[in-house]
């Protein structure tokens, strides 16, 4: 340690530098105690933060290893330097000397941050005392400085722990940024000594960390940091690097192997969005995948090629002498089984002449593998002189249709060499609240993940990438932001790291070029509709996104019906025509006037509404008419231009609003719906690229509006008991095969207006065998056919994709049926109209399990948690930083290859680094890649088994043992379904028992057969009764477990069993509820619809055709039962206008008094419960955003009149004979 690290200030004051550029307070001492402070535990840290972070300036700048090393002269010559090749490029790594320091400038600015980032751990003061005044025993302070120094250097470590300098560092920056579990700054400090009291040693100090940690993102571009994006509106989204974020994340080779590059096109068991239509088939073959590589030679698409002609195929061609038919011409290629092949054209050469012909045959072009590819373009090229070949192409018929010269393909000159692969990301967009519980603090934020991930991989948070959020920026601004930098990613080039083996033909490691395109987008009702251009199901006259169609509020005309309710009436929208009638909309607005009413009135009768243009126009037409009134008062108004066109004064006025005189926005496509720019260059359609949501449609949409219907108007028939009755029912429904706790009934039916998509999932399946004995027929029909309905929609894995599609389309025509003879109103809800287009999504996109938001939504979490722990002060910024850090994190730890160093070689961490990642499952879930852990088939679980039988003491009882088709858990006395043979047909049996022989360690289960005895047609489903025949089955016959019902309704069972009622902190209490006794246990019905093993269940018990009648005669029928059911609408309502009058003339006529209002939570009056229904309102329209859009909104004006008339007999009669 050397005095000259002092500055000294007037003789009486000295500053120690390497503690004041540690950061720590206490800095300064007298002259005369500066052999005390360099002895220190402060001054011994600060030299450790110093060592340290220069140690990782040469990791990361230098060609040494990332490792602290202390150098030999500080520590001992015995210190050395001992690590392999891999990380030669980082260079020698030691303490700088003072002259070192001075001389360069960028590790100085590098060891004085500022340390706002991380203030100092601790108050050395409180544990050493003035530094200035201390005098302790010298050779203890030696002691201590030596057991320090020793510590320190069994703590220093090789490249294993690369590019953290040991294993320390390591955990400390895993700690400091898990997704799920935040520490703030205090808390850190906690831990930190928390740490250091048990004894750990080398933990970095919280400024060095940061150091570290800002570093690495922002100077060596390891992680995407969030770039500022300035908008239209003149708001700054905040979006994370793209070109950064998918060139690491696609050299991960834990994302590769879980990731599909390649479509795949297949009717037969689809399983995954790889295999979907419009990446298989519908997208062209340029976009799909312009280039393959087969002997080590690239060959690309419209280029000519030289192949190898089998001898067949020159037989069957009657070709002279003097032509070479060794070219071809290919137009797509097919990857099937990990193979490649070409399909396209044969190209013949005239030897003589040296020209091409080629005869198209669009029916029947010709298929040749890769292993007949002889040379690629370039060489053939060469072979000409670098003349490009002239091609003659003849029709099937043999017409000359024309000759072209063909060239390089584009996609060539921008690769350079490399292979091209394109990738295919779903975007996914929804508001959000930015604080746990509050609604006020709404972020709107999105989220980005890649679409060929397997269906485990796809479900899990590792994969799922944060792009953007704003609690001020306009949805469309944001998607312009995000699209503008897709754009940019591609222009600059994404380069990836692919590992051997990933793409076909790769025997080595090699850069590759990516093309990453948007195949479709995820999101609720609202976010699709502003995707698409289109206006909101709840207020537009063409209401769907997909179609054009009309259906006008309680609308009996039977045509517009008919047209609802099938898809020849929707005829598809065209998303390029959408954006022509988006720009036109200000030309027809102009020509009837230019008022902001007539270009309002023109969106709503085209069906479309461009938002970011309608939030433009508002804000432009709001100054204007705030000039109006400036020129009223006689202020100096500019005139506007009248020489451009209606687009270009609404341009120009905005510019002059923004004040924007740097023109940084060229032409008008930002003043547009941005996806307009993706038709040409990804081929991107918002109309159908926003496939029907699972998670708003059906849970948060039809389940939610029929169980609501249940419990509000329903049970109303059935007197005061039947909530109570209902809420006994669903209690004590069995939850067999579903993988969800017992049903808590009573809570259920009080809280029917809140609930969420799980509980709503867990109604859907269940709630019809309760509400049976309440819900009139229709109704049961109408609950029935969206249950079946709903156990295709949620098949992970399709058998065969044009007959499932037409089982879709089936039950939903039985479906929608059901509904109007139900009710006709229940079309004025939207959503019902989009079920029509589920089996086109399903053939388009993939299985719409995939495509769900349901990972997202619960990614939302961890985004509450950002924003709790940020200043609110900058958002977006501050959310994104944290996210890029755990993005930066992730890809190290899991093994992903990252650029290190000057030279910009890829490099990947330490081997023990990685081995923590590989090896640790905890790991691994904190991380978000959560392994989810099946036991193999045949599994068996003793904890909890019924006693041993005395009979059978060489037997062992289980609890549980694992399916063979679906690994889950099949426990005692459940049901389950079992075939006995390949060729066998599938049965359903309960099982008895399940043990395992302690001497031959063989596995035996008894089962109860049942059989199928007849067909519940109130519910369509099959009725099982017990054969009373009890058989050994081997555990491979166990299929699946299967959720079955006791047959209540017919053997009459009632709620009549007390039981003791759990109380709300979870305890029983003295009070008692009501439970089913069923009886007998030998007749059930099998829940055909449960949204778990459908296939297996429609395959076991096929449903019986009930044939829908024609949409004429259903209308008729429909129609007429609707007479009587809007007669019943008008009595409520009178029977409600009566009540109203009666209540009112007592108040006025001093009779019973009114029940006492309270002010509830909401601010309006309630009879006691303002507080519950402003709760419920709020959480239903949480849960369902169309909600919001179509509630009405009372004024203060309407809610007096309405006080007013309350007092007012006489009015309130008028009012509702009116």
């Amino acid at each position: 340690m050397s005095t000259s690290e002092f500055a000294h200030i007037n003789g009486q004051r000295s500053e120690c530098k390497v503690c004041q550029d540690g950061g720590y307070a206490n800095y300064a001492c007298k002259p005369a105690s500066i052999r005390n402070h360099l002895k220190s535990v402060q001054h011994r840290s600060a030299v450790l933060d110093r060592d340290s972070r220069r140690g990782l300036e040469d990791a990361l700048h230098d060609d040494t290893p990332a490792a602290f090393i202390p150098s030999s002269d500080q520590y001992g010559d015995d210190y050395g330097n001992d690590y392999g090749d891999g990380y030669q490029e980082f260079g020698d790594v030691g303490v700088a000397s003072e002259s070192e320091t001075e001389s360069e400038p960028e590790r100085v600015a590098w060891d004085s941050d500022s340390s706002d980032d991380g203030p100092e751990l601790f108050n050395w003061d409180e544990y050493e005392g003035d530094s200035d005044n201390g005098s302790g025993d010298s050779e203890v302070e030696e002691a201590e400085m030596n057991e320090f120094l020793r510590q320190a250097q069994e703590q220093a470590s090789s490249d294993d722990y690369a590019p953290w300098p040991n294993r320390a560092f390591l955990l400390c920056d895993l700690i400091t940024r898990l997704p799920r579990q935040r520490l703030s700054r205090s808390l850190q400090k906690i831990l930190w000594w928390w740490a250091e009291e048990l004894g750990a040693k080398g933990l970095p100090s919280p400024k060095v960390l940061g150091d570290f940690q800002k570093k690495m993102l922002e100077t060596h571009k390891i992680g995407a940091a969030p770039l500022a994006h300035e908008g239209v509106l003149g708001n700054i989204t905040y979006c994370a690097d793209l070109k950064t974020l998918f060139s690491q994340n696609l050299s991960n080779p834990a994302v590769l192997k879980v990731l599909h590059l390649r479509p795949e096109d297949t009717e037969d068991n689809v399983r995954g969005l790889w295999q979907g239509q419009k990446w298989a088939r519908e997208l062209s073959a340029q976009l799909v995948a312009p280039m393959i590589s087969a002997g080590g030679q690239h060959y690309y698409l419209d280029e000519l090629m030289a192949r190898r002609v089998p001898r067949s195929e020159v037989d069957s061609v009657e070709l002279g002498p003097g032509w070479d038919p060794g070219y071809f011409m290919p137009r797509r290629w097919v990857f099937e089984n990990g193979e490649v092949e070409a399909q396209g054209y044969p190209v013949v050469r005239h030897i003589a002449s040296n020209e091409f012909y080629c005869q198209v045959d669009g029916r029947r072009p010709l298929q040749i593998s890769s292993v007949d590819f002889v040379n690629p373009f370039p060489k053939i090229l060469e072979a000409r002189n670098g003349v490009n070949p002239l091609i003659h192409v003849f029709d099937d018929e043999g017409v000359e249709m024309g000759a072209e010269e063909y060239g390089v393909n584009e996609a060539r000159v921008r690769a350079q060499g490399l292979r091209v692969v394109a990738v295919p990301a779903s975007l996914y967009g929804d508001g959000c609240g930015g604080i746990k519980g509050s609604s006020w603090d709404e972020h709107t934020v999105w989220y980005m993940s890649l679409v060929g991930l397997e269906p485990e991989a796809l479900g899990q948070e590792f994969h799922l990438h944060f792009l953007a959020t704003s609690n001020a920026a306009h949805e469309v601004e944001m998607l312009t932001a995000i699209v503008d930098d897709l754009l940019r990613a591609n222009a600059e080039g994404i380069v990836a790291r692919f590992p051997a083996g990933t793409l076909e033909d790769q025997p080595e490691d090699e850069d590759v070029l990516i093309d990453l395109f948007l195949h479709f987008m995820e999101g609720d009702n609202p976010f699709h509709n502003m995707a698409s251009s289109t206006p909101l199901l709840s207020k537009a006259t063409f209401f769907c996104r997909m179609g054009k169609v009309t259906l006008p509020i309680r609308c009996r005309d039977p045509e517009l019906i008919k047209a609802y309710m099938t898809l020849e009436g929707c005829p598809p929208r065209d998303f390029a025509e959408t954006a022509k009638i988006a720009r036109g909309v200000f030309d027809k607005a102009a020509e009837q006037g230019g008022t902001f009413s007539i270009v309002t009135n023109t969106m709503r009768n085209e069906g479309v509404k461009d938002w970011l243009n309608y939030t433009i126009l508002e804000r432009t037409l709001a100054k204007e008419r705030a000039a109006g009134i400036a020129e009223d008062a006689g202020a100096d108004v500019e005139e506007p231009s009248s020489t451009d066109g209606p687009l270009e004064q609404l341009i120009a006025a905005f510019r002059e609003m923004l004040e924007d005189e740097s023109d940084e926005i060229d032409g008008d496509e930002h003043f547009f719906n941005p996806l307009y720019r993706l038709i040409e260059s990804m081929e991107f359609d918002a109309h159908h690229d926003t496939p029907i949501e699972i998670l708003h449609t059906f849970l948060l949409g039809f389940f939610k509006y029929l169980w609501r219907h249940i419990t509000t108007e329903v049970l109303k028939r059935h007197g005061a008991r039947a909530k109570a009755d209902l809420g006994a029912r669903l209690s004590s429904l069995s939850v067999d095969g579903l993988k969800c706790s017992p049903l808590r009934g009573p809570k259920l039916v009080a809280y029917a207006q809140s609930l969420i998509g799980r509980d709503l999932k867990i109604l859907g399946q269940l709630a019809l065998f309760a509400i049976e004995p309440y819900a009139t027929s229709q109704e049961l029909g109408m609950w029935t056919s969206l249950m079946h309905l709903s156990s295709l929609v949620w098949y992970p894995v399709v058998p065969n994709m044009t007959s499932h599609c037409a089982q879709i389309d089936v039950a939903v025509a039985a479906f929608l049926a059901a509904t109007v003879l139900t009710d006709i109103d229940w079309l004025n809800r939207r959503k019902f109209h989009l079920p029509i287009h589920m089996a086109r999504c399903f053939q388009r996109i993939g299985p719409a399990l995939l495509a769900s938001t349901q990972k997202q939504e619960s990614y939302n979490g961890v985004f509450r948690e950002h924003s709790t722990y940020s200043s609110k002060r900058n958002p977006g910024y501050e959310i994104g930083l944290a996210f890029a850090h755990h993005n930066r994190f992730q890809h190290v730890i899991s093994g992903g290859y990252f650029r290190a160093g000057r030279t910009g070689k890829w490099r990947q961490a330490g081997s023990k680094a990685r081995e923590l990642f590989s090896t640790n499952p905890r790991v691994r879930g904190l991380l978000g890649m959560k392994d989810d852990v099946k036991n193999p088939p045949g599994h068996l679980v003793f904890r909890l088994a019924p006693p041993p039988d005395p009979a059978y003491p060489d037997v062992r009882m289980a609890c549980s043992i694992t399916s063979h088709e679906t690994l889950e858990p099949c426990y005692h006395k459940s049901f389950i379904l079992v075939q006995d043979s390949p060729e066998s047909p599938i049965t359903i049996a309960r099982i008895v028992q399940i043990g395992r022989l302690i001497s031959t360690h063989r596995t035996v289960v008894q089962v109860e057969r049942f059989r199928v005895h007849d067909h519940c047609w109130s519910l369509d489903m099959p009725r099982i009764r017990s054969r009373q025949v009890f058989t050994y089955v081997p555990p491979s016959s166990i299929l699946a477990p299967v959720n079955v019902q006791h047959d209540c309704v017919r053997l009459g069972c009632e709620p009549t069993t007390p039981a003791p009622e759990i109380g709300p902190e979870g305890q029983k209490s003295s009070k008692r509820r009501m439970l089913m006794t069923h009886e007998p246990e030998s007749d059930y019905i099998v829940n055909t619809s449960s949204l778990r093993n459908g296939r297996l269940l429609h395959s076991a018990f096929p449903r019986p055709p009930r044939p829908i009648p024609p949409l004429d005669e259903l209308m008729a029928t429909a129609l007429e039962h609707q007479v009587g059911i809007d007669q019943h609408k008008d009595f409520l309502k009178s029977e409600k206008a009566r009540k109203a009058r009666e209540l009112a003339e007592k108040k006025v006529n001093g009779g019973a008094a009114a029940p006492k209002a309270t002010k509830g939570k909401a601010g309006k009056k309630s009879g006691g419960k303002g507080k519950a229904k402003a709760a419920e309102s709020d959480e239903s329209e949480a849960s369902d955003p169309d909600a919001r859009a179509s509630k009405p909104r009372v004024s203060r004006a309407g809610r007096a009149y309405k006080a007013v008339v309350k007092n007012l007999p006489e009015v309130v009669k008028k009012v509702a004979d009116e």
